[in-house]
């Protein structure tokens, strides 16, 4: 798929989807924006909504307890991300206004996303994964979980 990094990623029964999605999130926004591709946009929000805040919430316990300069500053960049993110689930037009917008792959279709990151939740024909991911840049992220 033009040149992307496709990770696949296999759940175990211990960790919710939600869970996994929040900390891949966190991870890749670093790099620039990101698609979570999703049977139902809006339930799928919400859940790893509440996952971002419990993250949020546990790092910023943590900077409060810690004294190390350099592990300070590396929990407040995590703070600023984890407190300074938007999310939507409404379909994307032309561009993304979010940094993380989950959509459904019929809807990505319409507009395919220039994306950094690319977070695939359920299957799909793969002749459609590749019309989705054609305006992401070389060397682009695609992480398809089974």
């Amino acid at each position: 798929m033009h040149q992307l990094n496709v990770t696949k990623r296999y759940l175990s029964g211990k960790m919710p989807i939600s869970r996994t999605i929040a900390e891949d999130l966190e991870r890749e926004l670093f790099y620039g924006k990101v698609v979570v591709v999703v049977e139902n946009p809006t339930a799928m929000l919400s859940s790893v909504r509440k996952q971002w805040v419990r993250m949020a919430r546990k790092v910023d316990i943590e900077r409060a307890k810690t004294f190390d300069s350099t592990r300070l500053q590396e929990l407040a960049w995590s703070a600023w991300v984890l407190h300074h993110t938007n999310f939507t689930a409404k379909p994307p037009g032309d561009f993304l206004e979010a940094d993380v917008t989950f959509a459904t792959a019929d809807h990505l279709l319409r507009a395919a996303p220039e994306c950094r990151t690319m977070v695939v939740t359920y299957e799909f024909k793969k002749e459609s994964l590749y019309v989705i991911t054609a305006w992401m840049p070389r060397h682009g992220k695609v992480i398809i979980y089974a």
